[in-house]
């Protein structure tokens, strides 16, 4: 069954990762049309940034 899923906040979240170091990802909330207690999170780097080259660091790790 799809959804109606919609952003319901946008923000940049810091986090300290042990083994690439300091990552900036935009983390989204996307609430699903309908069903207000299901929420999607996405995490993700911007593209060409170093979070982004670093989370292709931890996919070889």
């Amino acid at each position: 069954m799809w959804h109606d899923a919609r952003p319901s906040r946008d923000e940049l979240k810091r986090f300290a990762h042990p083994i690439v170091g300091e990552l900036a990802l935009r983390r989204q909330a996307l609430t699903v049309g309908g069903v207000e207690q299901q929420v999607i999170i996405v995490y993700q780097a911007a593209p060409g940034s170093p979070s982004e080259s670093a989370l292709a660091r931890l996919l070889r790790h």
